[in-house]
């Protein structure tokens, strides 16, 4: 049909509506659940941010969910997910066993983004479970070689060029934010790790003195 549509009215519309009529045949209503799971970790700061990225995709582009996974954690699940069987819950995301996979390994090694523009014809969505169902599109866009960001769209090839170069840009100051943070937390944790070491040393100063 968008052929069609092409070849007849090329000399009559511009361009940009004829991707503008595609992208409304296909769009799909993403079946699932609202999802709003980011990681209590991580500062109000950060989760402002995270909340102006997801605004700002979710407004302009076809994105209708958002999951992002840095050193094997899930540290923000945002929009439609799948459905659980269990509790019909959102299906949370394993993101060690996501990160294992074949289209997060082959992200990261390239270190470039992924455009699966009609997700259906690629087998590695069985590695996107926590996804809706009929997620038509999906960018996997990687944060250094530790993290990685997934935008599922709801409409095939829905993300254009514009599209993906926001995404990028968004991403690089989320990916800013989520490594900042997490050397903040690494250092927390060690200095509360080394505060046990010295008082449990005290306490055994204290004890052989009496």
């Amino acid at each position: 049909m968008y052929m069609l549509i092409t070849s007849v009215g090329s000399s009559l519309f511009p361009l940009s509506l004829l991707d503008n009529v595609f992208l409304i045949l296909y769009q799909v209503d993403p079946q699932g659940v609202e999802c709003q799971v980011i990681c209590s970790q991580l500062p109000e700061s950060a989760v402002s941010e995270i909340f102006w990225a997801w605004e700002s995709l979710s407004t302009v582009t076809c994105c209708r969910s958002l999951v992002i996974v840095y050193e094997c954690q899930c540290i923000v699940q945002i929009g439609v997910a799948a459905k659980s069987l269990n509790d019909g819950e959102a299906l949370a995301v394993d993101a060690a066993k996501l990160m294992q996979g074949s289209l997060c390994q082959g992200v990261l090694k390239s270190g470039a983004q992924s455009y699966l523009a009609n997700l259906s014809l690629y087998p590695g969505r069985s590695e996107l479970p926590f996804l809706p169902s009929n997620t038509q599109a999906v960018i996997l866009q990687p944060l250094g070689d530790s993290g990685i960001a997934i935008l599922g769209g709801d409409t095939i090839r829905g993300f254009t060029t514009s599209d993906q170069v926001l995404q990028f840009s968004v991403m690089t100051i989320i990916q800013s934010l989520v490594v900042l943070c997490f050397l903040i937390m690494q250092f927390y944790a060690l200095c509360h790790s080394s505060f046990l070491v010295i008082q449990c040393f005290h306490s055994d100063v204290q004890n052989k003195d009496l």
